[in-house]
């Protein structure tokens, strides 16, 4: 789906990181500027793979933010911010960005804010992005927990609310959703 979506040369930004599997995928479309934004909290913080399946325990989301800075160094084009995704969408100037993709608490209320400020930060002709939008069961084992997620709602309410389309699926486990900013 991203390489359909995602040209050279873009400024892009990642909200949810965990240990930059995706970011790797975003970098091989080659970049201007890829934003990697993440909390990676203190405590400990499960989470399965692009299928929703093989779920894992971290420890501390410290290491996990010490391995992506230390995974992507070498990448000049590519700044790990250690904030809230929302706060650093605030931060962020309106219309900077080619490609936003959405993955961190799937709740709700914070995929609904997450939606609408990217909104006003994304270039017209950009793409609003995210993961855990539905269930492929072919792919995903953890079809309960990943039903569970609000991502869904939200991405629906903000296509209606702002009359836009999902232009994009992709076939992953939990289905990750792409939306053109028209």
């Amino acid at each position: 789906m991203i390489n359909d979506i995602i040209i050279e040369n873009s400024i892009c930004a990642e909200l949810g990181v965990l240990l930059g599997e995706f970011s790797s995928e975003i970098l091989k479309c080659s970049p201007r500027k890829l934003f990697l934004v993440d909390i990676w909290p203190e405590d400990k913080i499960i989470s399965g793979d692009q299928n929703g399946n093989n779920l894992k325990e971290y420890i501390s989301g410290i290491q996990l933010y010490d391995y992506v800075r230390s995974k992507f160094m070498v990448n000049p084009n590519v700044e790990i911010v250690k904030s809230n995704s929302q706060e650093f969408l605030l931060k962020s100037p309106n219309n900077y960005f080619d490609f936003v993709y959405i993955d961190t608490s799937h709740n709700f209320d914070d995929s609904l804010n997450e939606l609408e400020i990217s909104l006003q930060k994304t270039k017209k002709g950009g793409f609003i992005c995210g993961h855990d939008y539905a269930v492929n069961a072919a792919k995903c084992k953890n079809i309960e927990l990943c039903n569970s997620f609000g991502v869904r709602e939200a991405v629906n309410l903000f296509c209606s609310k702002y009359n836009l389309k999902i232009t994009h699926l992709a076939l992953d486990g939990c289905i990750s959703f792409g939306i053109l900013n028209e």
